[in-house]
């Protein structure tokens, strides 16, 4: 007889645990479902792109004069018995027209 009472109390003791247990995750899912709730009332946070100016580099429009004595005999690259200096393949603005 004494089992059976020692069986019951303990069937009690997890029966209320667990019972614990449940109402404490009841609680922390309501508590969720209401932050949930509010912050789907609030607006959400927009990000608007803004459009940045993009800064042009433009390289400059008349050719630079180079001496002899800066740049000895300048080839192009990748033609072969080419041996002018790089001051006699710059156009002047005469030349070119503007």
């Amino acid at each position: 007889m004494q089992g059976l009472v020692l069986a019951m109390q303990t069937q009690a003791h997890t029966q209320a645990a667990l019972q614990a247990q449940l109402e404490a995750q009841e609680g922390e899912m309501e508590q969720y479902l209401e932050e949930k709730k509010a912050s789907q009332k609030r607006p959400a946070a927009t990000f608007q792109r803004q459009d940045k100016k993009k800064t042009v580099y433009q390289t400059p429009q008349k050719p630079v004069a180079v001496s002899n004595s800066q740049v000895p005999s300048v080839r192009s690259p990748g033609i072969v018995g080419d041996t002018a200096p790089l001051e006699e393949t710059v156009e002047t603005d005469s030349e070119r027209g503007d």
